[in-house]
């Protein structure tokens, strides 16, 4: 699974989660911020998601992302999306080395941001 989205460091030293339509890749992938704790964040939301613009966090900021629609193999309808939560704990601006914790949902549609068996 892909999720197609970069991380860069603004003239701030702040991460900047770029989705596809924020790299002039098209609208397939999608980042949001969130004020969820980590271990907070569930479920990804059905909407909200920036598509053509980029996303600043700070250092323990945290966002949701979803990647391009895909197909998956137990269906044939293309709309489904991978879901994923990532937290930002650390940024060193002399190597440009940003550390970050992330945990996928690695069941296509399924919006569970939680360990173990999936949600929707």
């Amino acid at each position: 699974m892909a999720f197609d989205f970069a991380i860069d460091l603004d003239s701030a030293g702040r991460p900047v989660l770029k989705p596809t339509g924020a790299l002039q890749l098209g609208r397939s992938s999608g980042v949001q911020a969130t004020a969820l704790e980590f271990d907070s964040i569930r479920f990804a939301p059905t909407g909200g998601f920036h598509l053509d613009s980029a996303v600043t966090l700070e250092v323990g900021g945290r966002a949701i992302v979803h990647s391009a629609p895909t197909g998956c193999s137990i269906t044939v309808t293309p709309a489904y999306y991978y879901y994923a939560k990532l937290q930002i704990l650390a940024v060193d601006t002399a190597t440009r080395k940003i550390d970050f914790q992330i945990l996928v949902d690695q069941n296509c549609g399924y919006r569970g941001l939680e360990p173990g068996l999936p949600s929707r």
